[in-house]
């Protein structure tokens, strides 16, 4: 099959066999070329902020800013009013029009943005991309075995997506990829990360199965200690009305998340993805039920079989995503380390049938995920992060 295909097209078997580094290295370039000469132009040419497509520079950024702004002003419960928050950012961004974002991240993600209140917005926006970026290059690191492969990261789709929309998707990557690699070899760093990560819960629902399976009882532990003094050193600064505010808020939003009106093209979970072909919301929910406890269950023996740190990292990133039912488009960052791994083995070790484009495909997947419009298309985001997983738990028999 191989030899037939090579003697059809030489050129494209050249390109992906002979030349596979160069072509990873031009396209990346190019990606990362366009993208950013979309975003030079989107902030040169906006108004107070606000750029000629509509969001304003940094995207959703503006409800970080805002609601830390909230919180410093002694308003932190204001911020999941979901009026007195849209009248804020109008306040704000004046010539924005009816920019309808709101807040509804636990009381403790206040307490972690507080320090944005204390810049002007281009600055905290820039702090924060580059914040997140350290900690997702932090978190990856150990992955990262050579030049082309960090530059693949840089310029990857989910990465620039997380950059552009001003989202967590880095900083979220980074804390998971901290956790699951240190879980054995530096249980306090792993459970810090792990701790943090709970200002947004559902991407950390496999961790505990993750750190109990491995035997990760310290990290467990200090996972659990850092989220509770979190808990209470947000209480204490900000009240225990934040609290009460903040439940009432999740509680709207998940009757949001069954009506027509939420953007279901932008999740990349199974609830998304089963919305997105036509499956009713009830159905969706079970099908998402099953597939966290399914994800959980494969997770603990995943983590009690298999040693390989890296393996490990790989598919708990990717299988946190499918596990949490409003996991978005922008944290498609958590399938990177999963391609990275792939690569990587693939590359010492030698490649398994279709994996080289499979990785091709899933790392410019990010790139399509909101391409349709009103139009309902297929759970692109859903798709990338199930291949993503089949691909490690193929390398893991492997291996």
């Amino acid at each position: 099959m191989t030899s037939a295909l090579a003697a059809r097209f030489p050129l494209i078997n050249l390109l992906l066999t002979k030349r596979l580094a160069q072509v990873a290295w031009c396209a990346a370039a190019l990606v990362l070329a366009v993208n950013a000469a979309m975003f030079t132009h989107a902030a040169a040419t906006s108004t107070d902020y606000i750029t000629g497509y509509g969001p304003a520079i940094g995207g959703d950024f503006v409800a970080f800013h805002t609601a830390a702004k909230a919180a410093a002003s002694g308003e932190a419960a204001g911020a999941y009013d979901a009026e007195k928050f849209a009248g804020r950012i109008s306040a704000a961004f004046p010539t924005g029009g009816d920019i309808r974002l709101s807040w509804q991240y636990p009381p403790t993600m206040l307490a972690l943005i507080a320090w944005l209140a204390l810049l002007p917005y281009l600055v905290a926006y820039g702090s924060w991309a580059f914040a997140g970026g350290a900690i997702y290059l932090a978190g990856l690191r150990p992955l990262l075995s050579n030049r082309l492969a960090l530059f693949a990261v840089l310029a990857s789709p989910a990465a620039m997506q997380a950059f552009i929309t001003g989202q967590t998707g880095l900083l979220t990557g980074g804390l998971l990829a901290l956790a699951a690699w240190n879980a054995d070899r530096r249980p306090v760093l792993a459970g810090l990360a792990a701790g943090i990560l709970t200002f947004k819960p559902q991407l950390g629902l496999l961790i505990p199965v993750a750190f109990a399976a491995a035997g990760a009882w310290r990290a467990f532990a200090i996972a659990a200690i850092t989220a509770l003094l979190l808990c209470a050193a947000t209480t204490l600064a900000l009240g225990v009305e934040v609290w009460r505010a903040f439940f009432a808020a999740i509680a709207e939003h998940s009757g949001r998340m069954q009506s027509d009106v939420f953007p279901f093209e932008k999740l990349v979970s199974v609830y998304g993805g089963a919305v997105m072909v036509g499956a009713p919301f009830g159905a969706a929910m079970a099908a998402q039920a099953a597939a966290s406890l399914f994800l959980a269950g494969s997770t603990w023996i995943f983590w009690r079989r298999v040693k390989a740190p890296d393996l490990r990292l790989a598919a708990l990133c990717a299988a946190a995503l499918l596990a949490a039912p409003n996991a978005f488009y922008y944290e498609l960052t958590l399938v990177l380390p999963a391609l990275l791994v792939v690569a990587r083995r693939g590359v010492e070790g030698g490649w398994l049938r279709g994996e080289r484009p499979f990785l091709a495909a899933l790392w410019i997947a990010p790139m399509t995920v909101l391409s349709f419009g009103e139009q309902p298309g297929p759970p692109v985001g859903f798709l990338a992060a199930a291949c993503a997983l089949a691909l490690v738990v193929r390398r893991s028999m492997k291996s």
